[in-house]
């Protein structure tokens, strides 16, 4: 049997996951996989040992008020490399938890590929040094993450960003507003709060309180927000209770979504691109605690936070982040965007750039090719005798 283990700790990494999975099993259909996921991982085929619902954290006190269940995470990865022959271990993104991981499975002998690197280039750039010592193979997802790794001579391989083929090449906005009960001809606001529990504290409420306003303001304003993959619908039900404005709730792709919007507050992170490359306007909006921000911005390296700003090297999508992102701000920011069309016109004409630096829509099939030389180079050889500490 050929058992790979592969981690991710949050929705979109389980997204990307699951279109990898589909990818190696195509190419390897006697690969057993298990995987630290969530539904889209095991709908691939991959045998969960511990799903990332709880795992959907972010910023330094969030994490420790969650290290009760990351130990159970931590100890169910353990668990599997000590008994289920683990000859390949996958790692996407979740730098923090996976390259502890990596360093028992370097312990161990057990190669391991990462696909979608940590974000060096924004803070903790002293990582590379680590990664070299435990990762047998990059691959990366952003073109400019690729000299950073080779500059250290460390193997890696720009295999392009797979929300390129997660995303559909065209939605119908008419037959999508229909099909959920909304207008096709009245405005549409998207509201994209994030896939974690510390977003829905911090980010949602902000938005919220927008929402409301912008209400005041264009009394027809129509609103919908995707409920992300970590999430039940009554986990944002229960946060709506009493709310005056009726919000449109809808499971399944946020890329359907954000095609029906016309703009769009969302939470920083790779929501953000999946925006650019369906092509909707948007803002940014991004609240942590109090000392996960002063401790963050006195180690960013960078002056953006919104990947779209930063794949295109200039901040053309607002950024509203902790005391910037106010409700009055985000819907004055919401409001100027939408009402102007030049701006929105220039801001796609950016999204076009983006999507040409992404390339083409293979990145999991590339990822997958790439797993599976290291793993058929490295398969016959036998791991060192060692003890998992």
């Amino acid at each position: 049997m050929k058992n790979i283990l592969i981690i991710t700790g949050e929705a979109s990494g389980d997204i990307h996951g699951g279109k990898l999975v589909q990818a190696l099993l195509s190419k390897e259909p006697q690969l057993k996989i298990f995987a630290i996921g969530g539904k889209a991982i095991q709908s691939a085929g991959a045998e969960l040992i511990f799903n990332i619902q709880s795992l959907g954290v972010v910023g330094l006190f969030e994490v420790v008020s969650h290290l009760h269940v990351i130990r159970k995470a931590y100890l169910a990865v353990i668990q599997s490399l000590k008994t289920r022959s683990i000859q390949q271990v996958i790692l996407i993104d979740y730098p923090d938890f996976n390259l502890r991981v990596a360093r028992v499975a370097k312990r161990l002998g057990i190669p391991v590929s990462y696909y979608i690197s940590p974000q060096i280039w924004a803070w903790r750039r002293g990582r590379i040094h680590l990664i070299k010592r435990l990762v047998s193979q990059m691959l990366v997802i952003l073109p400019f993450e690729e000299q950073l790794y080779k500059d250290e001579k460390i193997p890696v391989e720009f295999v392009g960003h797979p929300l390129l083929e997660e995303i559909h090449a065209s939605y119908s906005r008419e037959e999508l507003t229909f099909k959920w009960g909304l207008d096709h001809n009245l405005p549409l606001y998207g509201i994209c709060p994030g896939s974690r529990k510390s977003e829905l504290d911090r980010v949602l409420p902000v938005m919220l309180k927008a929402v409301e306003i912008i209400k005041r303001k264009i009394p027809e304003a129509q609103f919908i927000l995707p409920v992300a993959p970590t999430f039940t619908r009554q986990d944002i039900e229960s946060r709506l209770t009493s709310f005056p404005v009726l919000i449109t709730l809808i499971e399944g792709d946020a890329s359907e979504v954000m095609s029906v919007c016309d703009i769009l507050m969302v939470a920083s992170g790779t929501a953000t691109l999946q925006a650019a490359i369906i092509g909707i306007p948007m803002v940014i909006v991004y609240k942590v605690s109090p000392w996960t921000y002063w401790i963050g911005k006195n180690l960013l390296k960078i002056r953006m936070i919104g990947l779209v700003n930063i794949v295109v090297g200039e901040k053309f999508v607002p950024e509203l982040v902790q005391e910037a992102a106010t409700p009055e701000n985000i819907a004055a920011k919401v409001l100027e965007i939408f009402e102007n069309p030049q701006t929105i016109r220039q801001m796609k004409e950016k999204f076009n750039i983006i999507r040409s630096k992404l390339t083409d829509r293979k990145a999991s099939q590339r990822a997958a090719d790439a797993i599976l030389r290291l793993f058929r180079s490295s398969r016959d050889l036998s791991a060192p005798a060692g003890t998992i500490q």
